[in-house]
């Protein structure tokens, strides 16, 4: 191959023409004055392109241009494509996006959450690409694609492959426009829960809603939420952890019911149950709650009218009752899942008692025959299970009476309870 074919051309017709190649060998042309009337002298040009190594890319029809004849092009190279970021969502979670809006159009999911440990992203690698053929059938590699890196937010780390994001805590996986990735542990719902948001669930450490939970709307949260307006009718809020109100749960269709303590504006007609603590700043109107632990409606009006508490401790407020004879009942020191545990274990431990009586029966029936008979293997082995069998009684037995002076003690407490 003359190396001229790539720099000032190889002449052809006394210098008439001239033949190059481009510098990436792609393409093979022909140059010159009076360029048609020269080029259709060229009778030998399939000849003239195998003398000088030509032989892929030959078209059959070659193209005119504006300064040159195209004679041959080459294959060019297919570059490879750079990796990409695949989001990954847990069965749950892809669940969940199947069943959106089909059963409610209120279950939009629009918070795709993410458990600590879960793969949250992984790197898809690049491709290679298919090199190309230059005019003289030599190949033309391809560029291979570049691998992408991940962009870390919060609560993400990388994998010691590499490869995988895993999420560090729990709560709501948040992909910025420029890529960024995070899994947000606290998260702000800025605005109402209604029809623009759907339900709510998180996962998460702390959910706060700065507006309402609207009419017909649920919120689940598996930790702590805190609402900075009123829960309304019909609404639906289930808590794990703690649940902070600034303004009213109100209207009789509305449940409430918190794994914690809940601190709220006032509550007005509502079904709420509390495990643990429950803090009124104003009124309690017409409710009926069932609180785990002590009641405080102490500010604001501080007043209890109406509805029915039942308290597993003590409850303090300025006013009970009001003028208007409204009827309101109110049962301190009274925990059903307490009493229910305890009346089970005393089941238990009745139950158990009886087993051991009966297993009792028949070692000392073993023993009176082995005493007449002798002890022979077969009677040796019974002998053996039943006192096995009466020692895992006596340890159960053992066990649920632990257990049984634990809730005594607690009841105990709970008879030192007070309404004032």
């Amino acid at each position: 191959m003359d190396e001229a074919i790539f720099k000032e051309g190889i002449p052809l017709l006394d210098g008439e023409l001239l033949l190059k190649v481009s510098q990436d060998g792609l393409e093979a042309a022909i140059y010159g004055q009076d360029l048609i009337v020269n080029f259709s002298k060229l009778t030998e040009l399939p000849q003239i392109l195998q003398e000088q190594g030509i032989v892929h890319g030959i078209l059959p029809s070659p193209e005119m241009l504006e300064d040159r004849v195209v004679v041959a092009r080459g294959t060019p190279p297919i570059h490879g494509e750079d990796g990409s970021i695949e989001l990954v969502y847990s069965r749950e979670a892809k669940e969940l996006l199947d069943q959106r809006g089909i059963s409610d159009p209120r279950e939009t999911n629009s918070i795709i959450n993410v458990r600590k440990g879960e793969v949250v992203a992984r790197r898809l690698p690049p491709t290679k690409g298919t090199d190309g053929t230059d005019v003289f059938g030599r190949p033309v590699p391809a560029e291979p694609g570049q691998w992408v890196p991940f962009k870390l937010g919060q609560g993400v780390e990388i994998d010691e492959d590499g490869d995988e994001l895993l999420a560090t805590v729990s709560g709501k996986l948040s992909v910025d426009p420029d890529g960024t990735i995070s899994v947000l542990e606290e998260y702000t719902v800025d605005g109402d829960v209604d029809w623009s948001t759907g339900n709510i669930s998180f996962v998460g450490r702390l959910l706060r809603i700065t507006g309402d939970v609207k009419p017909g709307f649920s919120v689940a949260v598996e930790h702590d939420l805190i609402i900075e307006g009123s829960v309304e009718d019909e609404a639906k809020i289930k808590v794990d952890g703690s649940l902070n109100v600034k303004g009213i749960i109100r209207a009789a269709a509305t449940r409430v019911e918190v794994g914690g303590d809940l601190e709220c504006g006032a509550i007005e007609y509502a079904l709420v149950a509390v495990r643990g603590d429950l803090e009124v700043h104003d009124y309690l109107l017409d409710a009926k709650c069932l609180v785990g632990g002590h009641v405080a409606v102490m500010d604001g009006k501080g007043t209890v009218a109406g509805g029915r508490l039942i308290l597993g401790r003590s409850m303090v407020a300025r006013v009970l009752g009001s003028t208007a004879y409204v009827q309101t009942e109110i049962s301190a020191g009274y925990d059903p899942e307490i009493m229910k545990l305890h009346d089970s274990v005393l089941k238990d431990i009745e139950e158990l008692a009886a087993k051991q009586k009966q297993i009792g029966d028949l070692m000392l029936k073993v023993a009176m025959m082995a005493k007449k008979k002798g002890l022979d293997p077969g009677l040796k082995e019974k002998r053996d299970k039943l006192k096995l069998a009466w020692q895992g009684l006596e340890g159960m037995l053992a066990q649920k009476k632990k257990l049984l002076a634990t809730l005594e003690e607690k009841l105990g407490l709970l008879e030192l309870s007070t309404v004032t």
